[in-house]
Protein backbone atom coordinates (compact mmCIF):
# COMPACT_ATOMS: atom_id res chain seq x y z
CA UNK A 1 0.00 0.00 0.00
CA UNK A 2 1.30 3.45 -0.87
CA UNK A 3 0.49 7.12 -0.04
CA UNK A 4 -0.84 7.35 -3.72
CA UNK A 5 -3.54 4.31 -3.07
CA UNK A 6 -4.54 6.09 0.34
CA UNK A 7 -4.98 8.99 -1.82
CA UNK A 8 -6.98 7.57 -4.33
CA UNK A 9 -9.58 5.38 -1.58
CA UNK A 10 -9.90 8.74 -0.02
CA UNK A 11 -11.04 10.81 -3.28
CA UNK A 12 -13.40 7.73 -4.03
CA UNK A 13 -15.15 7.98 -0.78
CA UNK A 14 -15.31 11.36 -0.96
CA UNK A 15 -16.47 11.43 -4.22
CA UNK A 16 -19.00 9.31 -3.54
CA UNK A 17 -20.17 11.58 -0.59
CA UNK A 18 -19.80 14.74 -2.86
CA UNK A 19 -22.32 12.62 -5.68
CA UNK A 20 -24.69 11.93 -2.81
CA UNK A 21 -25.68 15.56 -1.57
CA UNK A 22 -23.80 14.88 1.87
CA UNK A 23 -21.08 16.84 1.10
CA UNK A 24 -20.90 20.01 -1.06
CA UNK A 25 -17.27 19.62 -1.95
CA UNK A 26 -14.41 17.14 -1.78
CA UNK A 27 -11.55 18.32 0.04
CA UNK A 28 -9.39 15.63 -1.69
CA UNK A 29 -9.71 17.43 -4.98
CA UNK A 30 -7.01 19.69 -4.58
CA UNK A 31 -4.43 16.44 -3.30
CA UNK A 32 -2.91 15.80 -6.35
CA UNK A 33 -1.05 12.48 -7.53
CA UNK A 34 1.52 11.76 -4.79
CA UNK A 35 4.56 10.33 -6.51
CA UNK A 36 6.26 7.50 -5.26
CA UNK A 37 9.68 5.32 -6.00
CA UNK A 38 8.40 2.04 -7.78
CA UNK A 39 9.11 -0.92 -5.49
CA UNK A 40 10.60 -4.02 -7.50
CA UNK A 41 10.10 -7.56 -5.73
CA UNK A 42 12.58 -9.64 -4.91
CA UNK A 43 11.95 -12.96 -7.17
CA UNK A 44 12.00 -16.54 -5.54
CA UNK A 45 15.10 -17.99 -5.56
CA UNK A 46 16.04 -21.53 -7.06
CA UNK A 47 16.42 -22.14 -3.56
CA UNK A 48 13.58 -21.01 -2.11
CA UNK A 49 11.48 -22.73 -5.16
CA UNK A 50 12.56 -26.41 -3.61
CA UNK A 51 12.20 -25.41 -0.01
CA UNK A 52 8.26 -24.99 -1.01
CA UNK A 53 8.41 -27.97 -3.27
CA UNK A 54 10.02 -30.27 -0.62
CA UNK A 55 6.89 -29.75 1.50
CA UNK A 56 4.98 -29.55 -0.59
CA UNK A 57 2.12 -32.60 1.26
CA UNK A 58 -0.20 -33.01 -1.87
CA UNK A 59 0.49 -33.45 -5.60
CA UNK A 60 -2.16 -30.62 -6.01
CA UNK A 61 -0.04 -27.55 -4.45
CA UNK A 62 3.14 -29.09 -5.81
CA UNK A 63 1.57 -28.43 -9.42
CA UNK A 64 0.06 -24.86 -8.15
CA UNK A 65 4.06 -24.02 -7.60
CA UNK A 66 5.27 -25.26 -10.53
CA UNK A 67 2.13 -24.08 -12.70
CA UNK A 68 2.75 -20.32 -10.76
CA UNK A 69 7.01 -20.26 -11.41
CA UNK A 70 6.99 -21.84 -14.82
CA UNK A 71 4.44 -19.54 -16.55
CA UNK A 72 3.94 -16.35 -14.66
CA UNK A 73 0.77 -16.63 -14.18
CA UNK A 74 -1.29 -14.65 -11.73
CA UNK A 75 -2.89 -16.29 -8.45
CA UNK A 76 -6.35 -14.68 -10.49
CA UNK A 77 -5.35 -16.07 -13.77
CA UNK A 78 -5.05 -20.02 -11.98
CA UNK A 79 -8.21 -19.75 -9.60
CA UNK A 80 -10.08 -19.40 -13.21
CA UNK A 81 -9.09 -22.76 -14.24
CA UNK A 82 -11.13 -25.94 -14.03
CA UNK A 83 -9.72 -28.42 -12.24
CA UNK A 84 -11.10 -30.88 -14.52
CA UNK A 85 -10.05 -29.88 -17.15
CA UNK A 86 -6.24 -30.66 -16.51
CA UNK A 87 -4.73 -34.05 -16.33
CA UNK A 88 -1.64 -33.29 -14.25
CA UNK A 89 0.20 -36.19 -14.83
CA UNK A 90 3.56 -35.20 -12.57
CA UNK A 91 6.78 -34.83 -13.85
CA UNK A 92 8.38 -36.41 -17.05
CA UNK A 93 11.41 -37.45 -18.02
CA UNK A 94 12.71 -35.83 -21.20
CA UNK A 95 13.51 -38.83 -22.89
CA UNK A 96 9.54 -39.36 -23.14
CA UNK A 97 8.79 -35.83 -24.42
CA UNK A 98 9.72 -37.34 -28.18
CA UNK A 99 7.02 -40.41 -27.41
CA UNK A 100 4.12 -38.04 -26.21
CA UNK A 101 4.61 -38.60 -21.98
CA UNK A 102 2.36 -35.44 -22.01
CA UNK A 103 0.28 -32.85 -24.18
CA UNK A 104 1.49 -30.01 -22.35
CA UNK A 105 5.16 -30.02 -20.68
CA UNK A 106 5.37 -26.72 -19.03
CA UNK A 107 9.00 -25.61 -18.36
CA UNK A 108 11.22 -22.73 -17.13
CA UNK A 109 12.08 -21.00 -19.73
CA UNK A 110 15.94 -22.03 -20.17
CA UNK A 111 15.39 -25.27 -20.00
CA UNK A 112 12.53 -25.19 -22.35
CA UNK A 113 14.45 -23.07 -24.83
CA UNK A 114 16.89 -25.93 -24.60
CA UNK A 115 14.50 -28.70 -25.20
CA UNK A 116 13.19 -26.93 -28.54
CA UNK A 117 17.01 -26.25 -29.76
CA UNK A 118 18.04 -29.70 -29.15
CA UNK A 119 15.08 -31.39 -30.89
CA UNK A 120 15.24 -28.92 -33.57
CA UNK A 121 18.53 -29.66 -34.23
CA UNK A 122 18.07 -33.64 -33.81
CA UNK A 123 15.53 -33.94 -36.07
CA UNK A 124 17.53 -32.12 -38.64
CA UNK A 125 20.50 -34.27 -37.92
CA UNK A 126 18.87 -37.34 -38.08
CA UNK A 127 17.30 -36.32 -41.24
CA UNK A 128 20.63 -35.56 -43.44
CA UNK A 129 22.39 -38.98 -41.68
CA UNK A 130 18.99 -40.97 -42.98
CA UNK A 131 19.50 -39.16 -46.34
CA UNK A 132 23.16 -39.56 -46.88
CA UNK A 133 22.72 -43.32 -45.90
CA UNK A 134 20.19 -43.98 -48.41
CA UNK A 135 22.24 -42.30 -51.07
CA UNK A 136 25.59 -44.09 -50.33
CA UNK A 137 25.28 -46.99 -52.45
CA UNK A 138 23.61 -47.94 -55.70
CA UNK A 139 21.39 -51.22 -53.15
CA UNK A 140 20.96 -47.95 -51.07
CA UNK A 141 18.98 -46.45 -53.20
CA UNK A 142 16.61 -48.73 -54.77
CA UNK A 143 16.06 -49.39 -51.45
CA UNK A 144 14.94 -45.71 -51.03
CA UNK A 145 13.14 -45.47 -53.81
CA UNK A 146 10.42 -48.66 -52.36
CA UNK A 147 10.56 -46.81 -49.17
CA UNK A 148 10.34 -43.22 -50.02
CA UNK A 149 6.72 -42.46 -49.70
CA UNK A 150 6.47 -43.74 -46.45
CA UNK A 151 10.19 -42.63 -44.91
CA UNK A 152 9.07 -38.78 -46.55
CA UNK A 153 5.82 -38.57 -44.05
CA UNK A 154 7.38 -40.18 -41.40
CA UNK A 155 10.39 -37.54 -41.53
CA UNK A 156 8.54 -34.89 -41.67
CA UNK A 157 7.23 -35.11 -38.32
CA UNK A 158 10.67 -34.40 -37.22
CA UNK A 159 11.48 -31.40 -39.65
CA UNK A 160 10.29 -28.00 -38.05
CA UNK A 161 10.06 -26.19 -41.27
CA UNK A 162 6.66 -28.53 -41.43
CA UNK A 163 5.20 -26.49 -38.65
CA UNK A 164 6.44 -22.77 -38.81
CA UNK A 165 6.27 -21.01 -36.01
CA UNK A 166 5.46 -20.79 -32.22
CA UNK A 167 1.98 -19.03 -30.87
CA UNK A 168 2.26 -16.15 -28.29
CA UNK A 169 -0.22 -16.92 -26.39
CA UNK A 170 -1.99 -14.65 -23.66
CA UNK A 171 -2.30 -11.35 -26.19
CA UNK A 172 -4.60 -9.44 -27.32
CA UNK A 173 -4.26 -9.95 -30.96
CA UNK A 174 -2.50 -12.85 -33.04
CA UNK A 175 1.42 -13.27 -32.91
CA UNK A 176 3.08 -16.54 -34.13
CA UNK A 177 6.96 -16.03 -33.74
CA UNK A 178 9.91 -18.03 -35.74
CA UNK A 179 13.24 -17.77 -36.56
CA UNK A 180 15.05 -14.78 -37.85
CA UNK A 181 16.65 -17.00 -40.10
CA UNK A 182 13.85 -19.31 -41.20
CA UNK A 183 14.03 -20.35 -44.73
CA UNK A 184 10.76 -19.51 -47.31
CA UNK A 185 8.93 -22.99 -46.22
CA UNK A 186 9.12 -21.84 -42.50
CA UNK A 187 7.82 -18.41 -43.49
CA UNK A 188 5.23 -20.18 -45.31
CA UNK A 189 4.21 -22.65 -42.96
CA UNK A 190 4.09 -19.70 -40.60
CA UNK A 191 1.87 -17.78 -42.53
CA UNK A 192 -0.75 -20.85 -43.19
CA UNK A 193 -0.77 -21.49 -39.26
CA UNK A 194 -2.20 -17.84 -38.51
CA UNK A 195 -4.99 -17.93 -41.19
CA UNK A 196 -5.86 -21.80 -39.37
CA UNK A 197 -5.80 -19.78 -35.61
CA UNK A 198 -7.29 -16.72 -36.79
CA UNK A 199 -10.08 -19.37 -38.53
CA UNK A 200 -10.55 -20.99 -35.14
CA UNK A 201 -10.90 -18.12 -33.41
CA UNK A 202 -7.89 -19.49 -31.03
CA UNK A 203 -7.93 -16.25 -28.40
CA UNK A 204 -11.39 -16.33 -28.49
CA UNK A 205 -11.61 -19.57 -26.93
CA UNK A 206 -8.67 -18.63 -24.22
CA UNK A 207 -10.49 -15.49 -23.12
CA UNK A 208 -13.61 -17.25 -23.44
CA UNK A 209 -12.39 -20.27 -21.00
CA UNK A 210 -10.58 -17.48 -18.77
CA UNK A 211 -14.60 -15.49 -18.17
CA UNK A 212 -15.79 -18.61 -17.13
CA UNK A 213 -16.45 -18.62 -13.13
CA UNK A 214 -14.80 -21.70 -11.74
CA UNK A 215 -17.16 -24.21 -10.70
CA UNK A 216 -18.32 -24.89 -6.97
Amino acid sequence: VTIDNIRRILSSFFSWLEDEDYILKSPVRRIHRVKTGTVIKDTYTDEALETMRDNCTELRDLAMIDLLASTGMRVGEMVLLNREDINFTGSIEAREIPHGGADVIVAEGFTGHVILKLYEGLGSALISKIKGGMMSTFRSKMGALLVKPALKETLKTFDATEYGGAPMLGLNGLVVKTHGNASSKEVKNTIFQCVTFKEQKINEKIKALFAEKPEK
